[in-house]
C-alpha cells in the first residue's frame, strides 16, 4: 500500500480475478480458467422527478421532489473458449435454464484455481443465461478466418456484493455480566431523512442469561442503538428472576421466549431503546410443560414457536396468545431446540434426532427421519423446500437436498457441539462451534459446501462458548456473536466487520 498522500498503486487488476460458477449447490464452485467476464453493471434505478414552474424565471421549471425507483437486473458478458468435443457445461445450463451463482475470487498471492484461496471476492447471485452464441467463423473459406471459437454467454443477475476478510472487536465488557444466549439486529438503512442516518448495523440486541451473582435478577436485554459506541442493559422483571431462551423481532415489538415463564414477554422496541422497563407476559394459550424454546418469524403477522414436548405454536401478533397449536406432541414428545423456514416450508429440530417439517406454512407437520440416530439436533437453517443444514449436539453438520429423505454429513473438522448456524443469504453463512474446550466461528461463502474459520476471520476473542451468530441483514461482512468467556464467567459480545 502506498503512503498517505501518494498515488495508490494497490489497485485490483483483471488478471487477479478468477471465475467460479456453482451449478451444483452441493459441490464446490468450479474453476473456469478459459472464461472471461466483462461489462458487468446494474442500474440502481433513475429517480422519477416532479417539477413545478419556476416562481422566479419564465420558461423554467424547478425540481421539487424525486421518487426512487426499483433497481434493474444486472448484466454481464461471459466468453468461454469452446471445447473441441463440446463438453462445455454451458450447453447443459442453456438447456436447463436454471439460476446459478457466480463467484469472482481475487488476490495477488492466492492460488488462482483454488476456490478457498481468495483474498477478496465478488458474489453474483441469481445469474441466468439470457443468450447463447458462438463467436468466430465456422468452416472458414480462407485461412485468415481460422481462429478459436468462443461461446458468448450474456447473463442477467439479481444482486452482487463484495466479501472481505473480517476482524472481531469485543464490545460491552462492563455491561455483559452473564452468558449471552441469543441476539438479533433490528435496524433499517436510511439516509437521515426520517431518523439518525444508519447503514443498518446500528441497532443490535442480545439476550443475557439470569446472573447467578445477582439473585432475583432475570434475563436482561443488552442493546446498542449506535453501532456499539454505548451499551445498556434492561431488566425483564416479568420473568420472575429466571432465564429466558430466545429473542424474536415481530411487528415493532421485541419478544423474549422463555420456557421458565411458560410463554413469552414482549415490549415495544421504542421502550427498549429508551431503557423503559415496560414488559408484558403472555402465558395463556401455552400448554403447561410445553413452553417456548425457540422461534422463527415468517412475517410481521406470523411467528412459529418451537417448544418443549414436541409442540409448535402459531402467534399472529406480538402480544397475543397463540391462535393455533400446530403440533401437539403426537408426532414426537422430544424437546425442540430450533426452528427455521422459508416461504411455506417450516422445519423444527430437537432432541433425539427429531425433525418436524411442514410444506404448508405450518397447517400440518410430518415427522422426518433425522440424520443422527439418538443424537440431539441443536440448530437448523432452511434454504428452500428441500435443502436444510442441521447441526448436532455431538459436533457434526448434515445437509439434505430432498427434504430429509437422505442426509449427507458435511466434510468439516470434528467438533464437540454445533451451537448455531445462520445465513445472510443462500451463499454466505456462519456457524459457531465448540472444540477442544474453546469456541470458533466458521464462515461459508458457497452455501455450506466448505467452511473456513481462521484464514479470513481474525480477532475472535477467547471464549469458552459462542451460543449465537447474528449476520447483519444488510451487510454480509458484518457479524455479531454472543456467548461466554469462561465457565461461570462473564458473557461475551463481539462484532466482526
Amino acid at each position: 500500500m502506498a503512503k498517505q498522500g501518494a498515488v495508490n498503486t494497490d489497485f485490483a487488476k483483471g488478471g487477479q480475478f478468477r471465475l467460479f460458477p456453482q451449478f451444483d449447490p452441493t459441490a464446490v464452485p468450479q474453476y473456469f480458467g478459459c472464461a472471461q467476464m466483462d461489462g458487468a453493471e446494474q442500474s440502481l434505478g433513475d429517480p422519477t422527478i416532479e417539477m413545478c414552474p419556476s416562481s422566479t424565471t419564465p420558461n423554467t421549471w424547478d425540481i421539487v421532489d424525486s421518487t426512487p425507483t426499483a433497481p434493474e437486473l444486472g448484466s454481464a458478458n461471459i466468453a468461454q473458449k469452446m471445447d473441441l468435443y463440446l463438453r462445455d457445461k454451458w450447453w447443459d445450463i442453456k438447456r436447463q435454464a436454471c439460476e446459478f451463482p457466480l463467484y469472482l475470487t481475487m488476490g495477488k498471492c492466492n492460488k488462482p484455481d483454488n476456490f478457498d484461496s481468495w483474498e477478496s471476492m465478488i458474489v453474483i447471485s441469481g445469474a441466468r443465461l439470457t443468450s447463447f452464441g458462438l463467436d468466430g467463423t465456422l468452416n472458414p473459406s480462407t485461412g485468415g478466418d481460422n481462429a478459436t471459437i468462443s461461446l458468448t454467454l450474456p447473463i442477467s443477475f439479481k444482486e452482487w456484493y463484495p466479501i472481505r476478510p473480517i476482524s472481531f472487536q469485543e464490545y460491552g465488557d462492563a455491561t455483559v455480566l452473564a452468558d449471552i444466549l441469543d441476539g438479533l439486529y433490528y435496524d433499517v438503512v436510511n439516509c437521515g431523512t426520517c431518523d439518525v442516518p444508519s447503514d443498518g448495523t446500528k441497532r443490535l440486541y442480545f439476550l443475557a442469561q439470569a446472573n447467578s451473582g445477582s439473585p432475583g435478577l432475570s434475563s436482561q436485554v443488552i442493546r446498542t442503538i449506535n453501532g456499539g459506541s454505548t451499551w445498556a442493559a434492561i431488566d425483564i422483571p416479568v420473568l420472575g428472576g429466571t432465564s429466558a431462551n430466545r429473542l424474536l423481532a415481530m411487528g415493532g415489538r421485541l419478544m423474549v421466549l422463555s420456557q421458565n415463564l411458560g410463554g413469552y414477554a414482549w415490549s415495544d422496541f421504542t421502550d427498549v431503546d429508551a431503557g423503559t422497563v415496560n414488559w408484558t407476559a403472555v402465558t395463556s394459550g401455552f400448554v403447561a410443560g410445553k413452553a417456548p424454546r425457540a422461534g422463527y418469524v415468517g412475517s410481521s403477522f406470523e411467528a412459529f414457536i418451537a417448544a418443549a414436548g414436541g409442540y409448535v405454536y402459531f402467534v399472529g401478533n406480538a402480544g397475543d396468545a397463540p391462535t393455533r397449536t400446530l403440533t401437539d406432541g403426537s408426532l414426537s414428545t422430544q424437546n425442540l431446540n430450533d426452528i427455521h423456514g422459508v416461504a411455506r416450508t417450516i422445519v423444527a429440530v430437537g432432541d433425539s434426532n427429531v425433525v418436524l417439517r411442514s410444506y404448508n406454512n405450518g397447517d400440518s407437520f410430518s415427522l422426518v427421519v433425522g440424520p443422527a440416530v439418538g443424537v440431539n439436533l441443536t440448530c437448523v437453517w432452511v434454504k428452500d423446500r428441500n435443502f436444510y443444514i442441521v447441526g448436532t449436539g455431538n459436533g457434526k453438520v448434515f445437509r439434505t437436498t430432498d427434504g430429509g429423505v437422505t442426509w449427507t454429513q458435511l466434510s468439516v473438522p470434528q467438533f464437540s457441539v454445533i451451537n448455531d448456524i445462520r445465513f445472510y443469504d443462500d451463499f454466505i453463512g456462519y456457524m459457531s462451534v465448540e472444540v477442544s474446550g474453546g469456541a470458533r466461528v466458521y464462515r461459508t461463502t458457497n452455501g455450506g459446501v466448505t467452511w473456513d474459520y481462521q484464514t479470513r476471520i481474525k480477532g475472535l476473542p477467547t471464549a469458552q462458548r459462542i451460543n449465537v451468530v447474528v449476520p447483519n441483514p444488510f451487510d454480509p461482512n458484518v457479524l455479531a456473536i454472543g456467548g461466554r468467556k469462561t465457565i461461570g464467567g462473564d458473557g461475551l459480545i463481539a462484532v466482526a466487520r
